[in-house]
């Protein structure tokens, strides 16, 4: 099952276990996330793509949509706007709820393109 995971220096990769065929209704998920993550972020979370079983793509869809919606609810007369940080509780609630790291030993990891 493809999983996304979030690098040390704070990228978000795609990635799929060895072995495992990618289901067709991800391919172009997989190809944002090859050409840009915060890109294939907004399509997470825009696209409405199936997330089927993994807990990483749940999980990240669920922070891309609280981005998604505050961008649709900046008024449209606006000239300047500023998306304003998750709340201190909301932030408590990702860290709660992020999936467990998974041992990386037996997937291929794509690498992230440069930022």
């Amino acid at each position: 099952m493809a999983e996304i995971r979030l690098t040390p220096n704070g990228h978000l990769c795609w990635e799929m276990p060895e072995g495992q065929a990618e289901p067709a209704h991800q391919a172009a998920l997989r190809k944002a996330f090859d050409e840009d993550w915060r890109e294939a972020l907004f399509a997470l979370a825009a696209e409405k793509t199936g997330t089927g079983d993994s807990p990483t793509l749940r999980y990240w869809q669920g922070v891309a949509d609280l981005y998604v919606t505050a961008l649709c609810h900046i008024p449209g007369s606006a000239e300047t706007f500023e998306i304003p940080p998750p709340s201190p509780s909301q932030c408590a609630t990702w860290v709660l709820t992020a999936p467990a790291a998974r041992d990386r030993t037996s997937s291929s990891s794509v690498p992230c393109p440069p930022p």
